[in-house]
């Protein structure tokens, strides 16, 4: 992986902790409170610090792999650029700059979006708790792509891909085809999770390298139906499933956890070549092609959300882009309106013909 060497860095320091409190407050005993006239940053790595610690703590601290993938970030791109640099020189026309030479050096588009948005995490944090001038809100303008410049696959080439699989992961990978769920989410389930008799699985963890975390990334659980075809896979599966201590709905055949990049690597990339699929199409874009399924079928904004398990509902409208307004709107009104005229029809001819036996009576 490249790196930008424009600008000299050191890695962040941890900050001290100090403990203790007023005799006055004892209350807050044990509990150091704050000097933001010597804690302040004054340059970018003092601050990444001190905002990679506070995203480490709380009740929703980052994943491991988030945080591990940030690190990655700050490396290769944030510390070299940003790290000896004074935290009140940074501005708008900094962070453009930055931009410019990301690209320059041959950084993807995708890549600097998701490189940005620590960064701007990092200095919004800084900004409400007073330590940065600047209120960055129009900084990153950059908008999520739609939901059809997204890669989705057919179902057509959702089954070559499960042809190309080793039979061992087509249970795997057909499930999160027709569920979404994120793949941490699937790789934390147990048969305790999932009603074969009523066609639903309880999603309320997730396996974050290895360790399972007892709440899902947005901290909600969720039920998802499972269609016909996956319900028969599952049962199927069922009594082949390897025994795992944790009865892990999809371990290895040793019955331990699923290493997610040897999955993504080793079985999820050979058979999209073999299917002769796109190479660049990621594990994770079979969560926006069941999303694409679900909107292709009827389902409403808030259908998506329950589903997918989104808190914004500005995500879930992306996936409304994907359907062919208006004329497959129209088309289900038309259908909708045939529908409700028949079985009113019918409820008519049958009231007629209690009326007809009436009197015959």
């Amino acid at each position: 992986m490249d790196t930008l060497t424009t600008r000299p860095s050191r890695p962040p320091q941890e900050p001290r902790a100090t403990y203790g409190a007023p005799e006055s407050s004892p209350c807050i005993a044990g509990i150091a409170r704050r000097d933001r006239r010597s804690t302040a940053p004054r340059d970018f790595a003092s601050a990444w610090t001190q905002w990679r610690a506070h995203r480490m703590s709380g009740s929703r601290p980052l994943a491991r792999s988030t945080a591990s993938d940030y690190d990655s970030m700050y490396r290769c791109y944030l510390g070299p650029y940003f790290g000896e640099m004074p935290l009140d020189d940074i501005d708008a026309r900094t962070i453009g700059d930055f931009q410019i030479q990301m690209r320059a050096s041959g950084v993807s588009a995708v890549r600097y979006g998701k490189v940005v948005v620590p960064l701007r995490a990092c200095l919004r944090w800084h900004f409400r708790n007073g330590d940065f001038p600047h209120d960055t809100s129009y900084w990153f303008d950059k908008p999520a792509p739609p939901a059809d410049e997204r890669k989705v696959l057919t179902f057509q080439e959702v089954e070559r891909l499960l042809a190309a699989l080793p039979a061992y992961y087509r249970p795997l990978i057909e499930f999160a085809a027709y569920t979404g769920l994120r793949l941490g989410e699937m790789l934390a389930l147990t048969w305790t999770d999932i009603d074969l008799d009523e066609g639903v699985v309880h999603v309320r963890k997730a396996m974050d390298r290895g360790v399972v975390r007892m709440y899902t990334k947005t901290k909600a659980s969720r039920s998802v139906g499972l269609p016909a075809n996956l319900r028969e896979r599952l049962s199927q599966w069922r009594r082949q499933c390897p025994p795992s201590a944790a009865g892990l709905v999809f371990p290895l055949p040793s019955g331990g956890a699923i290493d997610p990049s040897a999955l993504r690597t080793r079985v999820f990339k050979p058979a999209l070549l073999q299917a002769g699929l796109d190479p660049s199409f990621r594990l994770h874009d079979l969560r926006h092609t069941a999303a694409s399924w679900y909107v292709r079928a009827g389902a409403t904004v808030v259908d998506l959300m329950r589903v997918f398990g989104w808190t914004q509902m500005q995500t879930a409208l992306r996936y409304i882009h994907m359907l062919e307004t208006p004329t497959l709107l129209a088309d289900r009104l038309s259908d909708s309106r045939r529908d409700h005229l028949r079985e009113n029809e019918l409820s008519r001819g049958v009231e007629s013909d209690r009326g007809r036996e009436a009197e015959l009576r």
